[in-house]
């Protein structure tokens, strides 16, 4: 019987346990959110969750996506105010919840790959987020586009416009939490 080094053991458990915290703390995140009169998608601090694991998961940042999905979709109320289920998935929401997913795995290689790059650098942290922010809108608005066939210019209204100035906040106050992160 082949022993495991210690490191490669301890990494195995620390991904585990990072990929199943993320994964409750999208469901947390959740449910923290602000309704707002004119669109049917709230504010909450999911992304926040996501640019985090982006930093500390890096190129497995879509595993913990996948796992609150699936549970999602199983039944379970991961969603905003106890939502689940496949026709939940297919709600006003569903393109933004594909969009954390497209966003983790997309940026997460991104961050995998130029870690050297963002390592340590505010602007480093900004542009990822900033990156995977955009992947979740377009996914957003596309969906409301193609699914509820509203315009191009109503999806963008209620969609992406509402939540620029919340994003950039949440974007620059987890720039500052993983150049806190990084430095420890």
């Amino acid at each position: 019987m082949k022993s495991i080094p210690l490191k490669k053991t301890y990494l195995l458990k620390s991904t585990a346990v990072l990929t199943v915290s993320f994964a409750f703390l999208m469901v947390l995140a959740s449910y923290a959110r602000i309704h707002l009169f004119f669109t049917p998608v709230p504010v909450t601090l999911q992304t926040f969750v996501l640019f985090l694991s982006l930093i500390l998961l890096k190129g497995k940042s879509y595993i913990p996506q996948v796992l609150y999905l699936v549970m999602g979709a199983s039944g379970f109320a991961v969603f905003g105010n106890g939502g689940s289920g496949i026709l939940y998935m297919s709600g006003p929401t569903g393109g933004y919840l594909m969009g954390f997913l497209a966003a983790a795995f997309i940026a997460g290689s991104i961050a995998q790959k130029a870690y050297t790059v963002i390592n340590g650098r505010l602007s480093g942290y900004i542009a990822l987020f900033s990156f995977a922010n955009i992947v979740i809108y377009i996914f957003g608005i596309s969906w409301l586009v193609g699914a509820y066939g509203v315009s191009f210019r109503y999806a963008f209204t209620v969609g992406i416009l509402p939540f620029v100035a919340p994003d950039i906040i949440k974007i620059v106050i987890a720039a500052f939490v993983s150049h806190k992160l990084t430095r420890l």
